[in-house]
């Protein structure tokens, strides 16, 4: 089954005549069709995306059809002191809750299980590391699968004691040979993660922007950039002082930023410099794919440096 991490109604958004797509690790580009980009072969089962991934994504289309799109590139005639994006407060919810899936379902995910369990492979100190780095989350699933067994110990050894036995235990009988594959713990997250309150995070800690782009957009296959501010990484936790950035069309970027300036819903004019930066970023936050409508964009991010972390 040919699975899309980017929808495809948003591809379609930043197709010209024809879609472009720029391999960033052999600097190769090419036509692709709708279908073909952003997708790969049986990237996660029949029923993660029925179940996880076209719900959300076909509400964030809705709201994009009714409420964001013509803000772009249709509406260049329109002064910008009178051109606004707002949403109700169900619709950005809904909207937030489809950004957040950008998290685990782009391929640099399933990537990066894939080096965590190289890691766990080749040292087994490393996944002793990992059982101590995040022992409460450990204890709370000792709690929830055995709560008879673990109540017993915590009455005859005491609550630290119980739950440093608990941690041992588990480090001495666990085997690399144990872990599940990449594979499995990317689905078995996928069914299990409860994105409202990552979503949550980004309505009420972070202040919405609409930037419109009179030159081309690109989008890469992991677009929800978040840009740390001391550091410039594009794809680390969301913490309450980072920038995010999420292209929608050739024309139109959503911002999410701290709140520092007097908000209003207008769209607001993006320079040539920030829609270089904003590139910039969904081609060095890439794992292997960037697409857009002009080939001549693509092809001057073939060869160019890293952007700074400086905010938009």
């Amino acid at each position: 089954m040919n699975t899309h991490y980017l929808p495809r109604w948003l591809l379609k958004r930043f197709r010209g005549a024809t879609l472009f797509q720029l391999d960033v690790m052999t600097g190769k580009i090419e036509s692709r069709s709708i279908e073909n980009a952003g997708s790969g072969d049986d990237l996660w089962p029949g029923d993660i995306e029925t179940g996880v991934m076209k719900p959300p994504d076909n509400k964030a289309a809705q709201i994009f059809r009714k409420k964001i799109a013509g803000h772009d590139g249709a509406s260049a005639g329109v002064p910008v002191t009178d051109d606004e994006i707002v949403l109700t407060e169900v619709e950005q919810k809904d909207f937030a809750v489809w950004l957040t899936l950008f998290l685990p379902r782009v391929p640099k995910a399933l990537k990066d299980l894939e080096t965590l369990a190289a890691k766990v492979r080749d040292d087994p100190g490393f996944a002793m590391s990992l059982v101590y780095q995040h022992p409460e989350a450990i204890v709370e699933q000792v709690k929830t699968d055995n709560p008879e067994f673990y109540n017993k110990a915590v009455a005859d050894l005491g609550k630290v004691e119980a739950e440093a036995v608990f941690l041992g235990a588990i480090i001495d009988r666990t085997k690399p040979s144990d872990w599940p594959t990449p594979q499995f713990a990317y689905e078995f997250h996928l069914r299990k993660r409860d994105f409202e309150p990552i979503a949550g995070v980004l309505i009420h800690k972070f202040q919405w922007v609409w930037l419109r782009s009179r030159e081309p957009l690109v989008i890469g296959d992991n677009p929800f950039c978040r840009v740390e501010k001391a550091t410039g990484e594009l794809s680390g936790p969301i913490r309450r002082m980072t920038e995010i950035t999420m292209p929608l069309s050739s024309q139109l970027c959503l911002l999410l930023e701290p709140p520092h300036r007097e908000y209003a819903p207008h769209v607001i004019e993006c320079p040539s410099e920030d829609t270089r930066r904003l590139n910039l970023r969904q081609r060095f936050a890439a794992t292997k794919y960037v697409y857009a409508g002009d080939e001549a964009v693509l092809a001057s991010l073939r060869q160019a440096e890293r952007p700074s972390p400086k905010r938009m």
